[in-house]
């Protein structure tokens, strides 16, 4: 995983994780199980937790694993793909 930090007046404190997660080839479930895991990770962390109560932000963006999908066309863009990694919404478009 490699993370990014920065410091503005605008934005205050922000962390961004870029966690690397590659399938191969993978199943709806396990696309899902690993999302779940990553939001497990981000609800445990006790470091992050702090963090956020002292209002900072932070975000996780896994691209990796989003160009993957896309190539699979289980999303089509970020937007969607922040949804799927939410839990607001299952993937619109099947296993190609």
């Amino acid at each position: 995983m490699d993370s990014e930090a920065s410091n503005s007046k605008e934005e205050g404190f922000k962390i961004i994780h870029y966690p690397h997660i590659n399938f191969v080839s993978a199943t709806e479930d396990q696309i899902q199980s690993a999302n779940r895991a990553i939001l497990a990770a981000d609800k445990g962390c006790s470091v992050g937790n702090m963090l956020k109560k002292a209002n900072v932000q932070i975000d996780i963006e896994v691209k990796y694993l989003f160009e993957h999908l896309k190539k699979m066309k289980l999303v089509s863009n970020m937007e969607e793909w922040n949804e799927v990694l939410r839990g607001k919404v299952v993937f619109k478009h099947g296993i190609a």
